[in-house]
C-alpha cells in the first residue's frame, strides 16, 4: 500500500493528443504526476527509463503502432515493472474478460470524468485517496 501524500507516477499512453490534455486537466489537484507517451514504442522507452519510479500504467487498448495489450506485455518484462498495475482505457466493454484472472489489470471505460479516474487509480493501487491535502 502506498504511503499517504506520496506522489503517484503514472505513465499515460494514448495516441490522441486531446486525451492527454483532458487527462492533465483531470489530475489537477491530485497527487498524480504524469509521464506522457503517444505510442506503444514511446511508452516502452519511457517505461524503461522510469522503471524505478513508475506506480501505474494507463494504456489505451487501441494504440496505432503497438496495441495496448502488447505494450503492456512488453512493459511487464522490464525489470522492476513485472507487477506494475495497469488501467486499460477503452470504449469497448468486451475486453475485460481477457484479463479477469489478473488482479493487476483494471479497466476505465471512455468517456470518463475525474471521479471515475481517481476511483480507478485508487482501486488499482489499493490506496484510499489521490487528492492533495493543502
Amino acid at each position: 500500500m502506498k504511503k499517504p501524500n506520496k506522489i503517484i507516477k503514472i505513465l499515460f499512453v494514448d495516441d490522441e493528443e486531446i486525451l492527454h490534455i483532458v487527462f492533465s486537466m483531470l489530475i489537477e489537484g491530485t497527487d498524480i504526476e504524469c509521464i506522457h507517451a503517444y505510442s506503444g514504442k514511446e511508452a516502452l522507452q519511457l517505461a524503461e527509463k522510469n522503471a524505478d519510479s513508475l506506480d501505474l500504467l494507463m494504456l489505451d487498448i487501441s494504440l496505432q503502432d503497438v496495441k495496448g495489450s502488447e505494450t503492456y506485455k512488453l512493459i511487464r518484462k522490464i525489470p522492476g515493472l513485472e507487477k506494475v498495475p495497469v488501467i486499460f482505457q477503452t470504449g469497448h466493454s468486451d475486453v475485460s474478460s481477457y484479463y479477469k484472472d489478473d488482479e493487476t489489470v483494471h479497466f476505465l471505460f471512455k468517456p470518463y470524468g475525474k471521479k471515475q479516474l481517481t476511483d480507478s487509480v485508487q482501486a488499482a493501487l489499493k490506496i484510499t485517496s489521490v487528492t492533495k491535502i493543502n
